[in-house]
């Protein structure tokens, strides 16, 4: 059976005003052998699956593949003229004008380059194995023709979790007052926010946040705005410093 389809994602026209814009999670597309693919802001991808193999063509942007385990059917991610091959793992692949990354977040992948070639089937070179916790870096324009063109680094679970926090819904605010900030953020946290002074809560702040995680918040009010926390149960409250 031959399957061949098209998805992509607009990239969102945030307003240049006071207020607060809301940044839903990324697009999730479930592929027909139980891979899960998640789509940034005006990615695209092409999907061709034959009994033998299934083929992602990254045609821009970036995705991050949750890929189904499956020993007869490789799953191989096109980029450009790399390809990113996996059994049951799960990776991003970030592909623009100047570079192509790899990063592994769960499993192993392999990195090949395919070369140009006379015949039908390219030649393939193969790059690198990339394990959990390492992201490829391979640049196609080199500002210095003396610099590395292929690299591989370790990245901390902090640097994962940057990397991928377009994953996540995240509210953007625009010079907004703090008590509306903390409505906001209640929408969708379990943990509120509480606010009981006029003082406190007509701070004026902006920023672009996770919405399911209220602790970056409030670390960045106290020492960048003088606004004291204290728990009251499951809650947060927030108080001016005099």
């Amino acid at each position: 059976a031959f399957v061949a389809a098209t998805w992509w994602t607009g990239t969102p026209d945030p307003a240049n005003r006071r207020g607060a814009t809301i940044h839903p999670r990324p697009q999730q597309i479930a592929l027909e052998d139980g891979s899960l693919v998640e789509l940034n802001a005006d990615a695209q991808i092409e999907c061709h699956f034959t009994a033998e193999r299934r083929t992602i063509r990254l045609v821009r942007g970036e995705a991050h593949f949750a890929v189904a385990k499956d020993i007869t059917r490789p799953f191989v991610v096109l980029a450009d003229t790399f390809s990113v091959r996996a059994v049951g793992t799960a990776f991003a692949v970030d592909l623009n004008e100047d570079e192509i990354s790899v990063l592994v977040t769960e499993g192993k992948v392999q990195l090949d380059e395919m070369l140009p070639h006379a015949g039908r089937t390219p030649a393939i070179r193969e790059l690198s194995g990339i394990v959990a916790g390492q992201e490829a870096i391979v640049r196609m324009r080199l500002a210095v023709p003396s610099e590395p063109r292929f690299r591989i680094r370790d990245i901390t679970p902090a640097e994962i979790q940057t990397s991928l926090a377009w994953q996540t819904m995240h509210l953007e605010f625009v010079d907004m007052p703090l008590r509306e900030v903390a409505e906001e953020f209640n929408r969708y946290n379990g943990r509120k926010l509480i606010i009981e002074d006029r003082a406190t809560g007509e701070i004026v702040i902006g920023g672009s946040f996770r919405a399911d995680n209220i602790e970056p918040i409030v670390r960045l009010l106290d020492p960048g705005f003088g606004v004291s926390s204290y728990p009251r149960g499951n809650d947060i409250v927030l108080r001016r410093r005099p």
